[in-house]
């Protein structure tokens, strides 16, 4: 809920600034929007509701909240408040991803959940009771373990949930401890799972190694090392012992460039959120810590190999 309200305190700080210097002391004379991207309801939501009777009473002006649900990761909504006009009286709220992930991921924003339940009808399901349904009655409906011991990831599911449910796809949270979550991981004892693996390394293939890689997995019963979701392609395997048998970045890349392929044609996992980084440091004694200016490393120091980097840059004062 922190970086939510952050997000929005910057958008609404960079509106208002914006209109001082156009319309001087006149702003605001008509009501303002705050644009929520998610359905109504949410944590998003919410937490826009309490900020406009806040910002209606400093202001003397009426605020409308207005929800543009439609999914892609709040990336709709940020459109509809990039593409208005920026006279100060449309003001985004959204968590972080929409404007820093979604550019990224959804280069085009053209998200259209009727064009997904067409889709899904032309794959033979049909709408009942909300949730998508084939001629079997096998409906789209799942459950997924999530930690409910993180407020933030709750929240995340919640707008995940609201997001499958405009297209009739239906999840039910199961909100775990973090110890039983790891263990129902470990072990295989989940349909889905949300779940952000802490991998460190100078390239991708740290990552996708403990993601993907048989060796680190087991079968639904017995414990998996960093491959929970249980995938097995001896092809894949291969690709990847070849990327530590080769010293040359030329061939490295072209071998994570295929196996890029194999996320995008296999799906052994669906990546819905990216991750950040924070950590302290005191530049009091040393200098040459990670920067967002100068991000060479993973920060935290229990990242293995990137501490070492740390280590190395680090310069007494």
């Amino acid at each position: 809920m922190m970086r939510a309200l952050l997000a929005a305190s910057l958008c609404a700080g960079w509106a208002l600034a914006g209109t001082g210097l156009a319309h001087a002391q006149a702003y605001p004379t008509r009501p303002i929007r705050i644009v929520v991207p998610f359905p109504a309801g949410g944590p998003t939501d919410g937490m826009a509701r309490i900020v406009s009777d806040r910002l209606g009473a400093v202001l003397g002006q009426t605020i409308v909240v207005e929800n543009h649900g439609g999914g892609a990761g709040g990336s709709i909504g940020a459109k509809a408040v990039a593409t208005a006009d920026p006279d100060g009286y449309t003001i985004l709220m959204t968590p972080g991803g929409a404007l820093t992930t979604g550019p990224a991921v959804h280069r085009n924003i053209g998200y259209d959940p009727a064009k997904a339940k067409s889709l899904l009808a032309q794959a033979g399901y049909h709408m009942s009771g909300g949730v998508m349904t084939n001629a079997a009655g096998q409906k789209l409906a799942f459950t997924v373990n999530n930690i409910g011991d993180y407020s933030d990831w709750v929240a995340s599911m919640q707008v995940i949930q609201q997001n499958l449910a405009a297209v009739g796809i239906k999840l039910t949270p199961h909100n775990l401890s973090n110890p039983d979550h790891v263990n129902d991981l470990n072990f295989g004892k989940f349909q889905l799972a949300f779940y952000d693996q802490q991998t460190f390394g100078p390239s991708a293939y740290y990552e996708l190694n403990n993601w993907l890689n048989s060796a680190n997995t087991a079968p639904v019963g017995k414990q998996a090392a960093t491959n929970y979701e249980r995938y097995s392609n001896p092809k894949t395997d291969a690709l990847l012992d070849q990327y530590e048998t080769t010293t040359s970045a030329s061939e490295q890349q072209s071998i994570l460039n295929k196996i890029q392929e194999v996320m995008v044609s296999d799906v052994p996992i669906i990546p819905v959120i990216e991750a950040v980084d924070w950590y302290q440091y005191d530049t009091g004694t040393f200098s040459g810590w990670p920067t967002p200016g100068n991000s060479y490393a993973q920060p935290a120091p229990y990242a293995y190999p990137d501490n070492e980097q740390v280590l190395l840059r680090l310069t007494p004062r």
